[in-house]
């Protein structure tokens, strides 16, 4: 017996471009570049629209004392700015951003009855006064 040996048949002559998979259409970003931070705003909008509408409390187990009104369970209003007139130069330095001397000046000329007695301060002028009359209290 002659042995047979088989070889396998030679692969036909196909065009490359027609044996490849057609790439895929590149992927399309719902959200942009940032999908975590548009979600944050989601949530955010979702936060507010909630607190409007008086939900966000009743979601949180948020109650209020009986007998008492909304006006009279919120808290009073925190004084902005410092009073210049009992602040240290340590606090002038830090809530108002002017330099120790100027502070230990403002100590000096204490007590200051309204905002123009501030501009006789070394270091105050109209624009600085302009930009610290939110900060200071006299009172």
């Amino acid at each position: 017996m002659s042995e047979i040996t088989s070889t396998p048949p030679a692969p036909e002559s196909a065009p490359a471009a027609a044996a490849a998979p057609a790439p895929a259409p590149p992927r399309r970003r719902v959200f942009g570049r940032y999908p975590g931070l548009v979600a944050l705003g989601l949530f955010a909008l979702a936060a507010v629209i909630l607190w409007q509408t008086g939900t966000l409390d009743s979601l949180l187990g948020i109650t209020r004392p009986e007998g008492l009104t909304e006006e009279e369970t919120k808290a009073p209003p925190m004084p902005v700015g410092v009073n210049i007139n009992k602040a240290s130069a340590e606090e002038l330095c830090q809530v108002l951003g002017v330099k120790e001397k100027v502070a230990e000046d403002i100590i000096a000329r204490r007590p200051f009855k309204d905002m123009e007695a501030v501009l006789k301060v070394k270091g105050i002028g109209d624009k600085k006064l302009a930009k610290l009359r939110p900060l200071i209290r006299l009172h």
